[in-house]
């Protein structure tokens, strides 16, 4: 049954009454006072920020990290994570549905990696180059993120892979089902008010399925000097290698139920997966100067060679060579008088993306003709201003930003006709969100903010009728998002954070598939939807050496114009979502427990294809001794038969992807 906002809004209010009343006898994991969340572009407690955030510290629950990011972020409310075992199409992660569609990559987040962004100016992103060995920190912005990242609907991802406190160098490694093994070390280097940080990484699997194998080699490296007035220069160097990453494919039900582990035939055929080179510089300088202001600068540029091979024969093979960076600015200023403190933050931002695409027959496996050859281009130059206001027990934070977004098509291929264009498509994108303390550690908030995604590169240039040039058809999606939520915590024992949301987008774009094509997702825009959902994360720590956490994800996504599907459900992400954490820490044990489950997912705009619920779940155990660290992992230990990826409105009900049944991972970790 449909909640309505008015079942929505009165459930807010009696669960907001019960907790005030319960909060004299209540027993948080954190003082989330004290934690300070860098992903809004100015600096705001955890606790009394009027924005929904969240931060995972994944050392704090489990020494070991996970080898992907669904096991750190899988049971984050709001969350949903599909696509961990194919090699060749990089985790999708969405937030409130923002991303599900995406047919590889992350679509509808910001990405970011300690301050460098990991999604490109027209908004895609990968994860594939993040060092997961150690991790600082992540940040959580659900809800739209256009006031201060531009173009992002779902929110923002920030991940922090450098401590910056001192640590030991360590190695380690791992050997598991599917031979697979991964090797990781981190070195770290202080010599006065200089620091060298160096992260590697090599791992390669055969894959559950046939044709799934891959192997990638990841450094992430990081130097940074200190002056005495406080100013910091940081330069980073990013690199992945990654030679092979097959293609299984989806297959439909039937071929599922009889060979879980199958592929599909065609993509066996036509070789069918990707290779990847990529490298990224960055350099961040922070300047403070007198009356409490401060100077951020941070200028990147990355490279891109990427190449892949699809399931048909007709433009099959994809060669793209990218050139994006670009300058993120940010001065701030403080001020206050006895209970009025305000900062302000306002900067400049102008990015780049520079793709050369080609497409070549696939000729099963070897490439054939030249079919497409265009260079796109897309720049963005954007002006943006964050006020944060706090009055006694109000907090207020105020933000608009204006973007410039300009994309352009050369084409190079004249065998059928020259489709040079070009596009301009800016926007304003505001935010208004405000909390006021109802009682020293309970906080309500209220929020509305505007989101926009212009179509990315790819999917513009995914022309049905397979010209070159971009497919003008397709509009920028647009989305105005409105929430309240309730975060409390009750003597260091108990945290509770409650947000409820309604969001209404225009033109959503959806991908689909053509029989001629199979295997390359095209898109066109959806009318109009809507988004109701609850998110609710309760964390406890009874005792000290024992952390809990229950999260509860309800998702209410609707078509509410287009076509006749009026009511109809969006594919591709669960009505509900339960996951649980379990950390018990003692003696140089170490035990860690997750737990999810997913309702049934649409698979096809029409909802007649429905996916079954799935509940998995991962032990994680460990035990120092001295500075040797064995571990095991033992995943999806209940032997769920789930499917792992969904490839929406596949053509020919290939819909299926399945996932590994219960496996094992062992290894052992030196800290030197």
């Amino acid at each position: 049954m449909r909640f309505s906002m008015v079942k929505i809004w009165t459930f807010f209010l009696l669960f907001l009454g019960q907790c005030v009343v319960a909060a004299q006898d209540t027993l948080m994991v954190n003082d989330i006072d004290d934690i300070v969340i860098t992903a809004t572009r100015i600096n705001t407690s955890l606790l009394k920020t009027p924005l929904t955030l969240h931060k995972i510290s994944p050392a704090q629950m489990f020494s070991l990290q996970s080898q992907s990011l669904k096991g750190i972020l899988g049971s984050t409310p709001g969350v949903f994570i599909t696509n961990q075992f194919n090699t060749a199409q990089d985790l999708r992660i969405s937030i409130r549905g923002f991303g599900a569609r995406s047919a590889f990559g992350i679509r509808g987040v910001r990405l970011m990696m300690d301050g460098i962004p990991l999604s490109t100016p027209d908004g895609q992103g990968q994860v594939d180059n993040v060092f997961l060995g150690s991790l600082k920190d992540i940040e959580v912005l659900n809800g739209t993120a256009s006031a201060v990242w531009g173009n992002a609907s779902g929110g923002v991802i920030n991940i922090n892979t450098f401590s910056d406190k001192a640590r030991d160098s360590w190695a380690s490694i791992t050997y598991g089902s599917f031979r697979s093994w991964q090797a990781n070390a981190e070195f770290n280097h202080r010599f006065g008010e200089k620091e060298w940080s160096h992260q590697f990484s090599y791992q390669q699997t055969d894959g559950f399925r046939e044709w799934s194998s891959g192997n990638s080699f990841i450094y992430n490296g990081r130097f940074k000097k200190r002056w005495k007035n406080g100013s910091e220069l940081v330069w980073m160097l990013n690199g992945l290698v990654s030679p092979e990453g097959l293609d299984p494919g989806g297959v439909n039900l039937e071929m599922a139920m009889e060979n879980r582990k199958a592929a599909r035939p065609q993509n066996i055929l036509y070789q069918a997966g990707e290779e990847v080179r990529q490298l990224t510089s960055g350099v961040k300088y922070t300047a403070p100067f007198q009356g409490n202001r401060k100077l951020n600068v941070t200028a990147f540029y990355t490279v891109r060679d990427f190449s892949n091979k699809l399931p048909f024969t007709s433009g099959g093979q994809v060669d793209l060579f990218r050139n994006y960076g670009g300058v993120i600015t940010s001065y701030s200023k403080k001020w206050s008088s006895d209970l009025w403190r305000n900062e302000l933050v306002g900067g400049i931002d102008v990015l780049f993306q520079d793709d050369f695409r080609q497409r070549y027959d696939n000729l099963e496996g070897q490439a054939g003709d030249r079919s497409l050859a265009q260079k796109e281009i897309f720049q963005n130059q954007s002006a943006y201003l964050v006020w944060k206001s706090s009055l006694n027990l109000l907090d207020v934070l105020l933000g608009l930003r204006y973007d410039r977004n300009f994309i352009k098509v050369i084409d190079r291929f004249e065998e059928d006709g020259i489709q040079d264009g070009e596009i301009a498509l800016p926007s304003v994108s505001p935010t208004l969100n405000a909390s006021y303390r109802i009682a020293d550690d309970q906080v309500i908030r209220l929020g509305f903010s505007y989101g926009f995604e212009t179509p990315t590169l790819n999917e513009l240039s995914a022309r049905p009728d397979n010209l070159g040039g971009f497919n003008i058809d397709l509009n920028p999606q647009q989305s105005y998002t409105y929430e309240v939520g309730y975060r409390a915590k009750w003597r260091q024992k108990l945290t509770i954070d409650l947000t409820l949301f309604n969001i209404q987008s225009r033109d959503e774009l959806l991908p689909y598939e053509l029989q001629d094509f199979t295997g390359r997702t095209f898109y066109r825009n959806a009318g109009k939807t809507e988004r109701q959902g609850i998110e609710l994360q309760l964390s406890a720590k009874p005792i000290q050496e024992m952390t809990a956490e229950i999260s509860y994800t309800y998702s209410d996504f609707r078509f509410t114009e287009f076509e006749q599907l009026n009511g109809n459900t969006l594919p591709g992400i669960p009505k509900h979502q339960l996951g649980f954490l379990w950390a018990y820490h003692y003696n140089g044990w170490d035990f860690y427990f997750q737990h999810i489950y997913q309702s049934a997912i649409f698979a096809d705009n029409e909802n007649e294809v429905s996916v079954p619920a799935a509940s998995f779940g991962a032990l994680k155990v460990s035990k120092k001794w001295g500075r040797m660290v064995p571990f095991i992992t033992l995943n999806n230990i209940f032997g769920a038969a789930y499917y792992d990826n969904i490839r929406i409105n596949a053509f020919g009900a290939r819909y299926y992807e399945a996932a590994p049944g219960r496996n094992v991972q062992v290894g052992v970790k030196f800290e030197f």
